[in-house]
């Protein structure tokens, strides 16, 4: 099987050389790695053009700025490999990536494989890093952990590092191209409607190079207001396959309400846990309050603080 690596970028000239470095480095050499730069504003393309690489299968494209889920679909539209390995600018590779993705499709005909990503190991140096391990753990343990390859059952692809076979993408409609977030969990729905099997595969691995992005209490909170926006979006344009799905918003109870609004829902709990002045506190206890906290103002009461 052929493959290739479809990688967009927007603003990525800070982090894009470190993924097409690691890809330097596989096992199993790809057949192209497609770079599509989306019309960004910084020096991506210059750094892209003055970096020399061993990759002599790499292609750039430049195009103006659409959206993910449009730079996306342009990659794969490119593409000349009978497997897409969709990765992200901010991802570093494991050496065996490529080799993992394609060892799945070779033994799952016609199936969606789902990598992993794992944080940096710089993370740890915060005690919200340090939450953001143990959260990435309580999402792992629901898996199974007795099996590296795990048929989901529930609707799941994380764009920034999934694999499928080129003609499953093109059949399927691609990318929702309306959509600048949640077009990867919109597609898993897609898939799953018509019984396609979606897997993760434990040994198809990618680390979270983004770790200033997500590394402090309120960025995490805008991105879960973002979230929140585009999935309630995609209720209101396809309501025929997310209405009362897994991701829409359900309010909890008149106590636990009140509990959220009154003393999660404020400057002073978002502060607290950005500056670290909860430490004092037991690290189970603790997190489970930055759980709160990103759960009140992110998701259920996303416009009661400002941010």
């Amino acid at each position: 099987m052929t493959v290739s690596i479809i990688i967009p970028t927007y603003n990525g000239s800070n982090k894009i050389c470190n993924i097409l470095h690691s890809l330097e480095k596989q096992t199993v050499k790809p057949d192209e790695i497609i770079v599509v730069v989306d019309g960004s504003t910084d020096n991506t393309m210059e750094v892209l053009t003055k970096t020399v690489f061993n990759l002599p299968q790499l292609k750039i494209i430049e195009q103006s700025n659409k959206g993910r889920a449009a730079v996306r679909n342009r990659g794969a539209s490119e593409a000349g490999g009978e497997i897409l390995i969709f990765l992200d600018d901010d991802m570093i590779a494991y050496p065996n990536l490529v080799e993992e993705h394609l060892n799945f499709h070779t033994d799952h005909v016609a199936s969606v494989c789902v990598g992993i990503l794992i944080p940096n190991d710089t993370i740890t140096e915060t005690d919200y890093g340090r939450y953001r391990v143990w959260l990435n753990d309580q999402w792992n343990k629901q898996i199974d952990i007795s099996e590296d390859i795990v048929l989901l059952e529930y609707p799941y692809i994380c764009a920034a590092n999934f694999s499928l076979h080129k003609t499953q993408f093109i059949n399927i409609g691609c990318f929702d191209e309306r959509l600048n977030d949640a077009e990867d969990y919109d597609l898993a729905v897609r898939f799953k409607n018509e019984k396609t099997k979606i897997f993760i595969n434990k040994k198809s691995i990618v680390i979270n190079n983004d770790a200033d992005a997500i590394l402090n209490c309120t960025n995490t909170i805008k991105r879960q207001r973002q979230y929140k926006f585009y999935h309630q979006k995609l209720i209101e344009i396809k309501p025929e396959i997310h209405k009362g799905g897994m991701r829409e918003v359900v309010l909890p109870n008149i106590f636990k309400t009140f509990i959220y609004k009154s003393i999660f829902c404020n400057r002073w709990m978002i502060d607290a846990v950005d500056k670290e002045r909860l430490l004092f506190l037991p690290e189970k206890i603790r997190f489970k309050i930055y759980d709160a906290v990103i759960t009140a103002n992110g998701v259920l009461f996303p416009n009661i603080v400002k941010l």
